[in-house]
């Protein structure tokens, strides 16, 4: 009798998985959006979580809400050390967090060693932005400045000396060739470095670092590892909103209405003025275009171009502005993902922005601020955002359409990350979630969007099943051992759009 009870309450359970996934089904084709809830949770202590980053076998997770840095051990689920040093935002360069301080410093973690470095000192007031690229690191304030760092300790031997040590010719090959997309400049997210100053090593950092408490430890670093800038740009007269690297040039934004164009040296080769009537705000830089927005609703593109014969007949970089476009709400953040310049605005819908700076496509749906945007090199086709309305959303970005809403978190989400295959968010709620990407009711609603198109699209649009299908062929052609990577036996190659689709469903 219990046995068949037992198989009674199985039998049930097959049955409501099996109603659930029709209802997803139906739901993604008739246009209702599905609900997603995680597929695990990792409690915290209900302290509002800003960021996080995975280094081997551990989770560094910072919170503005009590301004510490945290060490995580993913197997074990236990927090290793915890330092209070009033975070504000950091950044991931290799091994090393570079992380903003509320008393206008940044501390450099080495994630290796789970331990601080060294400190950076240069400003006095909030630290308003920061950028990295290759070996350089630039910061800008509320003191009016912006501090030029070297990151030559800091970086793979590789990028030692990249930018630093370049000449005009150099600057000239890179602008004509250059594949490297600068990272989005914002409050809370931090780069910086310098040259190592101080007489500890790393032997002596591990020695009295394992022995002290956090707090006096850190009170040791910043009497012997405090370092300095190498280049200080004093030439704004109000506060340095942004920056931004280009090639081998920098560019700052300023409450004072100019956009700002910097060699290496230190030395102001550009302002822009008249193009915001309001201050500047937000700046980023993809390759040799750089994106400003500022409150007057007006969202700016410029692209680094040589000028012939330009002051004393000599040839000259500047900043050429491409287009200027007004969004009907202000802009309230810049995202890059790859490559691709996103523009949010407070109006709680973001925009994409084509190469030419005009709008092409506008997304709507949150219903609170958009807080991150997320698109990985191996989902060109989908995009991840948050909000502070609790929820993520997953977009097809030919379409525009919401494929899925992940609910769960009951605080707004700050961050999406993409953790060796698998999707994690960090809200002011004290948790981080973990979320299956690839939902088949996602398959299903972005099949049915596209299906007013002609047969010979639907063959060329479906082909992203198959660097998701389980059964694909690897690439170069090679079936693997063992019966992996070949095809269902008597499947055959299907030759219609919706064969195909049937075939992998």
């Amino acid at each position: 009798e219990e046995k068949r009870r037992e198989e009674k309450r199985r039998e049930e359970k097959r049955r409501e998985r099996k109603m659930d996934d029709q209802k997803k089904n139906k739901s993604a084709l008739d246009g209702t959006i599905p609900d997603v809830g995680p597929e695990r949770t990792m409690e915290g202590d209900g302290k509002g979580l800003n960021s996080c980053c995975k280094f081997n076998e551990f989770l560094f997770i910072g919170s503005a809400e009590d301004g510490t840095l945290r060490v995580f051990h993913l197997p074990t689920h236990k927090e290793r050390k915890r330092f209070s040093i009033g975070f504000k935002g950091m950044y991931e360069s290799g091994t090393h967090l570079f992380v903003v301080q509320a008393d206008a410093r940044i501390l450099v973690f080495s994630m290796s060693m789970k331990l601080p470095v060294a400190y950076l000192n240069g400003h006095e007031k909030w630290i308003t932005g920061m950028c990295i690229s290759l070996d350089v690191g630039v910061t800008s304030a509320a003191d009016g400045t912006a501090c030029v760092w070297d990151l030559g300790n800091y970086v793979p031997k590789k990028r030692k000396g990249a930018l630093m040590t370049s000449d005009s010719k150099k600057t000239r090959a890179m602008v004509n060739k250059y594949d490297r997309t600068t990272s989005d400049v914002e409050t809370d997210t931090t780069f910086g470095g310098d040259e190592s100053v101080g007489e500890l090593s790393d032997e002596d950092l591990l020695s009295f670092g394992e022995e002290e408490e956090p707090d006096t430890f850190l009170e040791k670093l910043a009497r012997h590892k405090t370092v300095t800038p190498v280049r200080r740009l004093n030439d704004h007269t109000d506060i340095v909103t942004s920056c931004a690297i280009v090639v081998t040039f920098l560019v700052t934004t300023s409450a004072d209405l100019t956009v700002r164009l910097w060699n290496l040296a230190g030395k102001c080769v550009q302002v822009a003025k008249g193009s915001h009537e309001d201050w500047i705000t937000h700046s980023v830089a993809v390759n040799t275009t750089v994106v400003t927005a500022s409150k007057d609703n007006m969202v700016v593109m410029w692209r680094l171009t040589l000028k012939k014969g330009g002051l004393r007949g000599k040839d000259q970089y500047q900043l050429k502005k491409i287009k200027a476009s007004q969004t009907q709400a202000r802009p309230s953040k810049l995202f890059v993902c790859n490559k691709k310049v996103f523009v949010a605005t407070s109006d709680n819908a973001f925009h994409l922005m084509n190469q030419a700076g005009q709008f092409v496509k506008s997304f709507h749906g949150h219903e609170g601020k958009i807080t991150a945007i997320h698109s990985s090199r191996d989902t060109m086709s989908f995009l991840w955002t948050s909000s502070e309305d609790k929820r993520m959303r997953k977009w097809a970005l030919e379409t525009g359409n919401t494929l899925t809403c992940y609910v769960g978190h009951k605080k707004a989400i700050t961050g999406i990350y993409m953790v060796q295959g698998e999707l994690l968010t960090t809200s002011l709620d004290g948790t981080i979630m973990v979320w299956s990407r690839r939902i088949e009711a996602d398959k299903l609603r972005w099949y049915q969007s596209n299906k007013a198109m002609s047969k010979q699209e639907e063959e060329n649009k479906l082909s992203w099943y198959h660097s998701d299908s389980p059964q694909s062929t690897p690439k170069g052609g090679k079936k693997s051992k063992k019966g992996k990577g070949k095809e269902p036996k008597g499947s055959g190659t299907p030759k219609k759009a919706e064969d195909e689709f049937a075939w992998y469903m």
